[in-house]
């Protein structure tokens, strides 16, 4: 088929515009101009109206429409003096999208569609499109279109014939016309990339009305003209280009999972493996499965994986329906090999390390590169890229300290607010983290508060909705791991019976996680809530506070998850004493001290209720002292405190958290005074 020529493709677009109805919607826009800007299109309709038109507008984008929106500019009157009109494209089929690792230069000038995740965008600054340039000579303004980048003078006054060198040319910038534009670089979505490949990227220009409409983190689908620019500067340009997409649309993917594909096949196999009425205990089995017991660890990222259901009530206010669990840990206890597991079967994830390998970390940054020509770019972080997924963080506690202050956020409201250099963005966090961290000093002291042995603050730590502790102690199970290691090295290569394999596995998450919304029963909720006043009972006996509503949210959560993993619609018995049995075990785990007493404060506060009451009797004897001395002496304040049944180690200790959160400061070396 040739290549039409121009008459023919305003003819074309002329009688699609009438057939379609589109000239309602133009009168409309007219009356609308300048607010809005653009006409939108649907591809299928061009698709059945030619396919002359629809190979002319994929192979020649550009010319295609540039006709079209000639077309619609003449539809208007002469006096709205209409300058900037927009033709764009919606509702490309599946079938053309186009992956961006497979974008070759066979595909340079045509129309593509990619879908991926926002990973950076610049700010959005004017560009000049049309400049009208004042001959400094004889004041006749000339205006000259910008095809480039680089600012570009008329070569000649029109109005006296003077060249470039002979006279100088002042850009008006009133009479000129100038777009909003924008870059932004996308990332190839997290379930679309193979075990082990680099996720392939690509920047885009918006411009106009389609600048400031994405932030990172945002799944979109781009239509636009593949376009390129030479490599290295004016003077010395390479003979390597790189390629960016001049976008003509962009559509935000509201719904996820859609690149997994479920077919009758697929959907038949979920629903059998579901009706095994044990399908929890069979998928709880197949999470790293080379690793020898950790039942519950495994039955709680499990959940974790299906999650719970989001809450948004009528005052706005979002009560997140993801889970958060943290592991704990020795040297080789398997929390990294756990953590990687998690991200391969995840339908959505991103494995990082708390470190992170960008400046954006594990949240996100405004920050000045090359990506923007030394312009400020937002990027988004670890957390933000997984929105409505999972994010699996290795070396949680070795995390920056501008993501320590924004986890709080992004792991409660799941939000992360940017303000710098101008910059005011909410990036969306919606996502589980699975989080792994190593003790302080190396190896777990099984006498101590878990919140001293870590390098998170207490205020972190409480927003994970369980936590477990993976210490490695010479014991009875030492001959049943070592029988279990030995096996996996003596495995043929033959396939287990029984075992789900790992792409079923993440289908039936994806359908999960789409399809069912559980409710829970009454059965369920007079569960919940009778383990929640027993705990909370218990007060009356240990003066401290075994559960807090943070607990009773979680238990909520796994309930909902538990009952996602079955596909059931509804939350039952079961499915809460699951979720009791997972939250008992993190209570008596790691918030218990060596008495057995249970006290969520060891996890959830600098100091444990049980041990507050030292606490303020230190701050007493410091109190006594400095109203007769000014300030208290250690040696003064230990001495004391001897007589009162504590050791020396423990007044130590205790002095230095006082500091820590500034009851007390030393003025000089050795003395203490209270602050007021």
């Amino acid at each position: 088929m040739g290549v039409m020529s121009p008459e023919n493709v305003k003819t074309m677009w002329e009688m699609f515009f009438v057939q379609y109805g589109y000239n309602v919607k133009i009168s409309l826009l007219g009356e609308k101009y300048p607010d809005e800007r653009s006409l939108i299109v649907d591809f299928n309709e061009i698709q059945e109206f030619s396919s002359e038109l629809l190979e002319s507008l994929t192979e020649n984008p550009e010319e295609t429409l540039k006709y079209g929106e000639e077309i619609i500019l003449k539809k208007f009157p002469e006096e709205q003096r209409i300058s900037v009109l927009h033709l764009r494209i919606k509702n490309i089929p599946d079938d053309r999208l186009r992956e961006i690792r497979k974008i070759r230069s066979k595909n340079i000038g045509e129309l593509i569609t990619i879908e991926g995740l926002v990973r950076q965008v610049t700010e959005v600054r004017p560009r000049l499109v049309t400049g009208a340039f004042q001959c400094t000579s004889c004041g006749h303004v000339n205006y000259k279109d910008q095809e480039t980048e680089i600012l570009e003078l008329p070569a000649f006054c029109e109005g006296c014939g003077k060249k470039r060198g002979e006279t100088r040319f002042k850009l008006l910038e009133d009479f000129s016309i100038f777009l909003d534009s924008q870059r932004i670089e996308i990332q190839e979505n997290p379930e679309d990339i193979r075990g082990g490949e680099q996720p392939q990227r690509i920047q885009a220009y918006l411009e106009d009305d389609l600048a400031g409409a994405v932030v990172p983190g945002d799944r979109v689908r781009i239509t636009g003209i593949l376009k390129t620019r030479p490599r290295g500067t004016r003077q010395n340009p390479s003979v390597v280009f790189d390629i960016y997409i001049y976008a003509v649309n962009v559509e935000a993917m509201k719904e996820e999972y859609k690149s997994i594909v479920l077919t009758d096949e697929d959907i038949y196999k979920i629903k059998e493996l579901a009706s095994d009425k044990n399908v929890i205990e069979r998928l709880r089995n197949k999470i790293a499965s080379t690793l020898f017991g950790l039942e519950i660890e495994k039955e709680a990222i499990l959940l974790q994986l299906f999650g719970g259901i989001p809450l948004k009530r009528r005052d706005g206010t979002r009560i997140r329906g993801d889970i958060h669990i943290l592991l704990v840990g020795d040297p080789g206890t398997g929390k990294s090999q756990l953590l990687k597991y998690v991200s391969n079967v995840a339908p959505k994830s991103i494995f990082t390390s708390g470190k992170g390998s960008t400046a954006a970390g594990l949240t996100a940054a405004a920050t000045k590169e090359e990506f923007g020509e030394g312009r400020w770019t937002l990027e988004a972080g670890a957390l933000v890229l997984a929105d409505n997924g999972i994010a699996a963080i290795d070396e949680i506690d070795k995390m920056d300290d501008k993501d320590r202050v924004a986890m709080h956020e992004a792991m409660e409201q799941q939000t992360v607010t940017i303000s710098k250099a101008g910059m005011n963005a909410t990036l969306m966090t919606r996502c589980s983290i699975l989080a792994a961290a190593n003790p302080k000093f190396g190896r777990f002291d099984l006498s101590k508060p878990l919140a001293e042995q870590i390098n998170l603050l207490p205020t972190l730590l409480s927003r994970f909705d369980a936590i477990f502790k993976m210490p490695d102690v010479p014991g009875n199970v030492d001959a049943k791991i070592a029988e279990h290691i030995l096996e996996i090295h003596m495995e043929t290569e033959e396939p287990v019976k029984d075992e789900i394999d790992d792409d079923l596995f993440k289908k039936y998450i994806a359908y999960a996680k789409k399809h069912i919304n559980p409710k829970l029963t009454d059965e369920a909720k007079n569960e919940l809530k009778s383990y929640y006043l027993k705990m909370r009972s218990l007060y009356t006996q240990t003066k401290t506070i075994p559960i807090t509503a943070r607990q009773l949210e979680a238990l909520i959560r796994l309930t909902q998850a538990s009952a996602r993993a079955r596909l059931s619609n509804y939350a039952g018995i079961d499915d809460a004493r699951r979720a009791i049995r997972i939250i008992q075990h993190f209570i008596e785990d790691v918030a218990t001290n060596a008495e057995g007493v249970i006290d969520i404060d060891r996890v959830a506060s600098t100091i444990p209720t049980g041990e507050r009451t030292k606490y303020e009797l230190v701050l007493d004897i410091i109190r006594e002292l400095q109203e007769v001395k000014g300030f208290a002496g250690e040696d003064e304040i230990i001495r004391e405190a001897e007589q009162r049944g504590f050791t020396s180690l423990d007044i130590q200790k205790i002095l230095k958290d006082l500091q820590r959160d500034n009851f007390i400061y030393m003025p000089s070396n050795g003395r203490f005074r209270l602050i007021e």
